[in-house]
C-alpha cells in the first residue's frame, strides 16, 4: 500500500510548488512544496500511485492557494467585503462564509478577545504592514469597538454575511488552517486518505502516515516546544501554534504579533501556545485565541469545548527558559514514535 514517488518524479510541478521525492530505497512519500499567501506549503500523500499522486498534489497546492486568496484582506474575497462594510447583506464564497462563521463562533467562546474583526487593530499594530509609532489610546477605543463580535452578521444557510459600518475583517490567525483544510478536502476528494499538509505554522494530519504510526510534526518549532514534541506523530489531528518570536518592531521594542480584541493591546506573557484539534482552522483558532487569553482563562474556557482539545502554553516573557503549562496535552491525539 506503501510506496515511494520513482525518483524520475522529481522534477517541477509548474509555477505552484515543486514535487520531491528520495531514492526509491528510502520508501520516502511523494511530497509537494510551494507558498500560499506568503506561507510555506508542504503536502505529503502514501500508499498512492505515482501519477496519481502528482496530480493531487498539484491540485491540494491549488486549493490551499485559493483559499489563501479568498482570506486576503488587501485584495481578496475578505478584501471586497470590508469595502461592502455598512452596506447591508452580501453573498460570498460558501467557504468563506463557513470559515467567518467559525471565526465568529472563536469571538464569541473567547468572549471578545479574539475573532475576525481585528482588522483596525492590526492595522494599528503593523500586524499586516510595519508602523513606526505605537497607537494613540482614542485610536484603540474606536479599533476595539469596531472589533465586537456583534458587528459581524451571518447566515450560512442562507448565504449572506453582513458588516456593520467601519467593521473590518482580518482572517490572520485562521487563514492558515482554512488553507491546509481546504488542501485536505481536494485529497479527500480525490480518494487519498493518508496525507499530511502543512501550511505555515499548522499542520494537519489525515491517516496512518508513511509507517502506520501517524505523521511526523513538520512544523516549525521553537526549540522549547520541539523538546515537548520530539518522537510525536499526529492521526486525524490538526496541530497549530502561535509564537511571539520574531514578533512586531514598533518603536522601538518588539511585541506579539497577536493582538486582544478586547483590550486592543498585544498579548503578553506567553512565548508559545499550541493546540490540537481536529481541523487546521479550529486549531489555528484555538492556538491564537489562546495565546491571547493566557492559560487561566484559556483553560476555564477550553474546559466548555466538546470534544475537548490539547492545548499548551510556554510562558515568559522570553529572556530564560518558559513555564510549561497544559490542558490535556498528553491526552491520545499524539502517538509516540514507537507506536504506543
Amino acid at each position: 500500500m506503501r510506496h515511494s514517488l520513482p525518483l524520475a518524479l522529481v522534477a517541477l510541478v509548474g509555477p505552484a510548488g515543486t514535487l520531491l521525492a528520495a531514492s526509491p530505497a528510502l520508501a520516502a512519500p511523494p511530497v509537494l512544496e510551494g507558498r500560499a499567501g506568503g506561507a510555506a506549503v508542504r503536502l505529503e500523500v502514501a500508499g498512492v500511485a505515482d501519477a496519481e499522486a502528482a496530480a493531487a498534489l498539484a491540485d491540494a497546492l491549488a486549493a490551499a492557494q485559493e483559499a489563501s486568496r479568498l482570506v486576503d484582506s488587501q485584495d481578496g474575497e475578505v478584501a471586497r467585503l470590508n469595502r461592502l462594510a455598512g452596506a447591508g447583506r452580501h453573498t460570498t464564497d460558501p467557504q468563506l462564509l463557513a470559515l467567518l462563521a467559525r471565526a465568529d463562533s472563536f469571538c464569541r467562546w473567547s468572549e471578545n478577545h479574539y475573532g475576525p474583526l481585528g482588522g483596525w487593530l492590526h492595522e494599528l499594530w503593523g500586524v499586516r504592514q510595519p508602523v513606526a509609532a505605537r497607537p494613540t489610546p482614542a485610536a484603540l477605543q474606536r479599533a476595539v469597538a469596531h472589533a465586537s463580535c456583534e458587528r459581524l452578521r451571518l447566515d450560512v444557510e442562507e448565504g449572506w454575511v453582513e458588516l456593520a459600518p467601519e467593521a473590518r475583517l482580518d482572517l490572520w490567525g485562521f487563514g492558515s488552517g482554512f488553507a491546509a483544510d481546504r488542501a485536505v478536502a481536494v485529497l479527500q476528494e480525490r480518494g487519498i486518505g493518508n496525507a499530511t499538509v502543512v501550511v505555515g505554522t499548522v499542520q494537519r494530519a489525515i491517516g496512518p502516515g508513511p509507517g502506520g504510526r501517524g505523521w511526523p510534526l513538520r512544523l516549525p518549532q521553537p526549540a522549547a516546544l520541539a523538546a515537548l514534541t520530539g518522537g510525536r506523530h499526529l492521526v486525524d489531528r490538526a496541530m497549530a501554534i502561535a509564537t511571539a518570536a520574531p514578533g512586531l518592531a514598533i518603536a522601538g521594542e518588539r511585541v506579539a504579533p497577536f493582538i486582544d480584541h478586547k483590550s486592543g493591546s498585544p498579548a503578553t506573557g506567553v512565548v508559545v501556545a499550541a493546540a490540537v484539534s481536529e481541523l487546521a482552522a479550529d486549531a489555528q483558532g484555538l492556538a491564537t485565541s489562546l495565546f491571547v487569553t493566557r492559560n487561566t482563562l484559556g483553560s476555564q474556557l477550553l474546559g466548555q469545548l466538546r470534544p475537548r482539545p490539547a492545548a499548551l502554553w510556554l510562558l515568559g516573557d522570553g529572556s530564560g527558559t518558559p513555564v510549561v503549562t497544559d490542558f490535556r496535552w498528553s491526552a491520545a491525539w499524539l502517538q509516540e514514535s514507537d507506536g504506543r
